[in-house]
């Protein structure tokens, strides 16, 4: 059994290795360097620190995307609901050229924008801009334990990974991108 520290410590680990592709020696203290070492979870990779199998295995990695052009609370709702499924939520921004391609119109904030205000809520852990040409790059860099999808997005079973669809929304038109862009 985990401690509610040594969890925390391995979900920032997980974190870092996610934004950064490594995790800086200085992202732990010298004691708490040395626990996770000597516990099995990190291991030092020259002048950085990595994960080991172990230590990934014990922070669950919930993943989920979007559009999130005009951010709603039927975003936030979905969000929050997938956070509660693991220790930590990646979310994946559509890249520009996807919105284009199933909206068929360009986005109204860039990918970057969308990413960095999703990064800003307090339920995301990581929002990451998804590949222009190749959906499943950012589920290789990531290897969640679970994809969320929302009620009204399309499960994908060639994803090769622990799917689970979310069935509840919050009903309105103020809650559907679609309806709030028709009322503009």
């Amino acid at each position: 059994m985990l401690t509610v520290q040594l969890k925390q410590l391995l979900v920032r680990a997980r974190r870092e290795e996610l934004v950064n592709g490594r995790i800086a020696a200085q992202t732990f203290s010298k004691s708490e360097k040395e626990a996770l070492i000597r516990l099995g979870y990190l291991r030092k990779a020259g002048t950085n620190l990595e994960l080991t199998d172990a230590g990934r295995r014990k922070v669950k990695v919930v993943l989920t995307g979007g559009v999130f052009d005009l951010l709603h609370l039927g975003h936030v709702y979905t969000l929050e609901k997938a956070r509660k499924l693991g220790d930590l939520l990646v979310v994946v921004v559509a890249h520009d050229s996807t919105v284009r391609r199933l909206k068929g119109r360009p986005p109204l904030h860039t990918a970057r924008e969308r990413a960095e205000l999703l990064g800003k809520l307090r339920c995301v852990d990581v929002a990451l801009v998804g590949d222009a040409k190749d959906r499943n790059a950012v589920l290789r860099r990531v290897k969640p334990d679970l994809v969320v999808f929302g009620y009204d997005q399309k499960a994908d079973a060639r994803l090769h990974a622990k799917i689970r669809k979310l069935k509840e929304r919050l009903k309105g038109k103020a809650f559907k991108t679609s309806k709030i862009v028709e009322g503009i």
